[in-house]
């Protein structure tokens, strides 16, 4: 168990999930605010609505995540949650269209999908290698 605990792949993945963890939490406690700066109040809160439904619908990633963890690996999955991320923020922070905030919903949604999938597939590793 403790070389587990050692282990590269474990150490990244703690690296890696509490990078995300506290960028999904801070967009989650902070989407209100920055929706209603870029006019969402106007449109009775239905671009929130769209973000926060998109959450949960992000299952219907899962098959590009199949494909991904079986033809390309653990890392190369690791590495297309990080773009997916880095498109979400830079249409958050270059866009002060609420329109095109649209998109980075749908990558940010199959980004969380990926990082479920990842994170789970790696604890069954480190069970199954006990």
């Amino acid at each position: 168990l403790t070389d587990q605990f050692k282990s590269q792949q474990y150490q990244l993945l703690v690296f890696f999930t509490c990078i995300h963890m506290a960028r999904n939490h801070y967009l989650l406690t902070t989407a209100r605010d920055f929706f209603g700066y870029l006019g969402d109040d106007k449109t009775g809160n239905k671009y929130q609505t769209i973000f926060f439904a998109l959450i949960p619908l992000s299952v219907v990633g899962l098959p590009i995540v199949n494909y991904i963890m079986m033809v390309h690996g653990y890392g190369t999955a690791l590495q297309v949650v990080d773009a997916l991320g880095l498109f979400h923020g830079l249409i958050q922070l270059s866009s002060t269209s609420i329109n095109s905030q649209v998109v980075g919903f749908l990558a940010l949604s199959i980004s969380k999908a990926i990082d479920l999938v990842q994170r789970s597939h790696a604890v069954v590793d480190f069970e199954v290698s006990i």
